[in-house]
């Protein structure tokens, strides 16, 4: 089952990410919202990311989706 990670701080945004995901795909997979990228990033594992898509917000207060992206392929051990 494909695992799917979307971490936007605006919630209609969240739903028309979901809308356009249940549009296209055509497998099972698991959808995980978060609202900001201080409660994904706390939500992993120490083991890694359990994600095989992440779609980030450039945009968000706090932690935003450019240093959150730079912060996993860090810990994945990725250029």
């Amino acid at each position: 089952m494909l695992k799917i990670a979307i971490c936007e701080d605006s919630e209609i945004f969240v739903e028309i990410i979901k809308k356009n995901i249940e549009t296209i795909l055509k497998v099972p997979y698991e959808l995980h919202p978060f609202l900001s990228g201080k409660e994904f990033i706390t939500s992993l594992p120490e083991i890694g990311c359990p994600y095989d898509i992440v779609f980030l917000d450039i945009e968000m207060p706090g932690l935003d989706g450019i240093t959150l992206g730079r912060r996993l392929r860090q810990e994945l051990g990725e250029n």
